[in-house]
């Protein structure tokens, strides 16, 4: 499960390094895909891709008290506390959010 947990940790992070790129959620998130992030709550695949487009993109994100559990062998649960700061026009403002 370590390396697992790796691997899952470096996807999600690639989630907020590309938060502003469309095609990246497009290809790397399963159809009934389902992320929370608040305070927008439940977040499916169409809405991630939508929202994707209008992004501007994270920087210095940080990834607190990561917990990845294994439901099963091909599905795990993941939620951290997130932090980052707007790429572009609110760059000096730091956000943070509960993520799963």
């Amino acid at each position: 499960m370590a390396n697992a947990k790796d691997e899952v940790l470096a996807l999600e992070r690639k989630f907020w390094d590309e938060g502003a790129n469309p095609e990246f959620y497009e290809q790397s998130m399963t159809d009934d895909a389902i992320t929370v992030f608040e305070p927008m709550g439940f977040i499916g695949k169409a809405q991630a891709v939508e929202m994707s487009k209008k992004a501007e993109g994270w920087t210095d994100v940080k990834m607190h008290d990561p917990q990845v559990i294994e439901l099963t062998p091909d599905v795990v649960a993941l939620a951290y506390h997130g932090e980052g700061k707007r790429a572009k026009s609110r760059a000096d403002a730091t956000e943070k959010h509960p993520c799963a």
